[in-house]
């Protein structure tokens, strides 16, 4: 190589090695910008959760505390519009965490058919609102228990069968879940299909990318970020699936997605159920409520009878009764005057106890039953551990009334600290526990917390994480270092902090559980059973 030629080479190579440094360093300054970016969606995310769990909260302890029809309607219009700016905010903090490669996913077993039944529960108003059906069928070759991400399937399903019922002006929203085939492993397929305006053709293929919705017009009239679909997507693809859409505009859509959902290696710890073999009858219009019923009572070695109308209930029951081998147990899951309906079975077969559920109760329900002698009245879409306690105490003789409210009520009375900074989050979570029946105690900080676990034992903890004095973590390490039995108290973390490092570090501490705000009661009592069982 000629002199020329090797300084050329060199020229050459010194180049390359400074556009391999530019774009180094682009990538360096787009990563750290996404970075940045990410920290301080989560920061505001932080600090909006705080005032918003009081917001919601609140909210909900008065439309509990029995309002005038007038305030109610006022009340129910401040938690919509807080529920909406959290979705916001969500689809915010997810877009982030995706763009940041931070959002995890999990593998835990799980109850498939309750988180289901959560979602339907959660958005049967919002139908209901627009005179809309909303039907679930999860198919019954689906095991009970399942392996995967419930909270990131919930965020999906929310997301689908929201945008659908926003979409749709009559008719009605469809939710099938499908069992894998047998070359598919363990891959369900689950469908939502709507009735409602459809999607154009040219909008089909980029109505999963960010920002994107089937027109400029869809924003307005009828609002949210336009990263539903997207994040939907992503979680999906995280989940090891994927996701297509079938639609016609003007005509609806069908939403499809799969999911790996294998069987969940793990006991199923079940109250005693007698009689084992015992005939049960059960009236249902509601597919997913009815396999959820089905497989309850065939766990627990009973011998279900379905029916899907009041008469053809009232021939099965008169049928018995002629054989003087009358049902052990009667389930009515009957969504229009529920009440009605189960006097007429309890004047057939009146030796046949009654376990009532129904969407939304009435007030006056309670005492009704009392009346008629229905031991057991639910309302809502009771869990699958709802439903195991309430077949046991009917079949093993009940001294009152069983609601969701008397369900929780037995369940042993409890002392609760709570650490909180924020006088109206301290307040609510008292205020929402001491309705369960718990006595509370409420400080403001965590050096008081310790002070508080130093002087008289309690059940469980939980702890704020951001507080003045001593935050929750150090808090947690203060009691976990008490050489008495006081330090294996049980410690829930409460924060508006919801990334996978804040949450892993509250872990890290020595916090058992964490919760983020706004708090689903639910939710929380849930954790708190758990742990305090």
């Amino acid at each position: 190589m000629t002199a020329p030629e090797s300084d050329a080479h060199q020229s050459a190579i010194n180049e390359l090695q400074a556009t391999i440094a530019e774009l180094e360093s682009q990538r360096d300054s787009a990563r750290a910008s996404v970075d940045s970016k990410s920290e301080f969606i989560a920061h505001i995310s932080h600090e909006l959760r705080t005032p918003m769990n009081g917001i919601i909260g609140m909210t909900q302890l008065a439309l509990d505390a029995n309002p005038s029809p007038e305030q109610q309607e006022y009340l129910g219009v401040v938690l919509s519009s807080a529920d909406s700016l959290l979705t916001l905010l969500n689809d915010l903090l997810d877009h982030a965490k995706i763009e940041s490669g931070k959002l995890q996913i999990e593998h835990i077993p799980f109850r498939l058919r309750d988180v289901v039944n959560d979602t339907i529960k959660t958005l049967e108003v919002s139908a209901a609102a627009s005179d809309l059906t909303l039907e679930a069928e999860v198919e019954p070759e689906l095991p009970e228990l399942v392996h995967g991400d419930p909270t990131r399937l919930r965020q999906v399903l929310i997301n689908l069968i929201g945008n659908a019922i926003k979409f749709t002006e009559e008719g009605g929203v469809y939710v099938t879940i499908r069992a894998p085939e047998p070359h598919e492993m363990d891959l369900a397929t689950i469908e939502v299909r709507d009735t409602g305006i459809g999607i154009p053709e040219d909008r089909l293929e980029s109505i999963f990318e960010a920002f994107e919705q089937a027109d400029s017009a869809t924003t307005r009239n009828f609002g949210g970020t336009g990263l539903g679909l997207t994040i939907t997507s992503h979680l999906i693809h995280l989940m090891g699936g994927r996701i297509w859409v079938e639609s016609q505009f003007g005509s609806g859509s069908t939403f499809f997605f799969t999911v790996p959902l294998p069987q969940a290696n793990v006991e199923v710890v079940r109250p005693a159920m007698s009689p084992v073999g015992a005939e049960v009858l059960v009236l249902t219009d509601s597919p997913l409520n009815r396999e959820s019923i089905i497989d309850v009572l065939t766990s627990g070695d009973m011998q279900p009878r379905v029916v899907d109308t009041v008469e053809q209930a009232l021939r099965q029951l008169t049928r018995a009764a002629v054989r003087h081998e009358p049902y052990s147990l009667v389930v009515c899951d009957i969504q229009k005057d529920g009440i009605g309906v189960a006097s007429r079975l309890v004047e057939v077969a009146p030796e046949s106890p009654i376990v009532l559920l129904t969407a939304s109760g009435q007030r006056g329900d309670a005492a009704r039953c009392r009346e008629l002698g229905i031991p057991a009245y639910l309302t809502g879409t009771p869990t699958s551990q709802d439903l195991l306690e309430t077949f046991a105490e009917v079949l093993t003789g009940p001294p009152t009334l069983i609601t969701r409210h008397w369900l929780r009520e037995r369940r042993r009375s409890l002392r609760i600290l709570v650490a909180d900074d924020s006088p109206t989050n301290r307040l609510l979570a008292i205020r929402l526990l001491e309705k369960q029946g718990h006595t509370v105690i409420g400080v403001e900080n965590g050096a008081d917390a310790v002070t508080a676990l130093e002087r008289e034992p309690y059940d469980i903890v939980l702890m704020d994480i951001h507080m003045p004095v001593l935050d929750g973590y150090s808090a947690t390490g203060q009691i976990r270092a008490m050489p008495t039995r006081r330090s294996e108290t049980p410690i829930v973390a409460l924060t508006g902090s919801v990334n996978e490092e804040g949450r892993q570090k509250c872990l890290d501490s020595g916090m058992d559980r964490f919760v983020a705000k706004p708090f689903k009661v639910d939710e929380l009592l849930d954790v708190i059973a758990e742990l305090t069982a």
